[in-house]
């Protein structure tokens, strides 16, 4: 019985040993922020075909060679795009949300010649001011 309280000693160090190891590998990595807003659109609905990734206002998708050619688009981060049938943000223009998978819902396939974000608006906030009594003048 001597000869196996060692052996038993030794395994149940290195268990412990490797323990913290396991443990480090398996924790999960926390993302590094939020997303940033920004909108892919694709020249094929469904999300197919040749894609742009646009992250700010663009007044004139000519410059980018994709006037008048979006088909489908996704929307990433939080908040919506408003997709705009003339340059400079003219003529009609409809708010996207998320994804459309196919513009001529929207009756904009193909129509779309500029396009801007709309973030989320932030999460109201609560007041910190202390109400004044209305016989009470505020102190500078």
């Amino acid at each position: 019985m001597q000869t196996v309280r060692p052996v038993l000693t030794l395994a149940v160090a290195v268990v412990l040993a490797v323990i913290p190891f396991a443990r480090a590998s398996t924790t999960p990595v926390a993302p590094e922020g939020p997303v940033p807003l920004a909108i892919v659109v694709y020249d094929q609905p469904s999300f197919k075909g040749l894609s742009l990734r646009i992250e700010q206002a663009v007044p004139d998708l000519a410059v980018l060679k994709f006037d008048n050619k979006a088909a489908s688009f996704e929307i990433q981060g939080t908040g919506d795009w408003m997709l705009c049938e003339n340059r400079n943000y003219g003529g009609r223009c409809v708010r996207g949300s998320a994804k459309a998978d196919d513009l001529r819902v929207l009756q904009l396939f193909g129509r779309v010649s500029s396009l801007y974000p709309v973030p989320a608006a932030a999460a109201p906030t609560t007041p910190t001011a202390t109400p004044v009594p209305r016989d009470q003048k505020p102190t500078p």
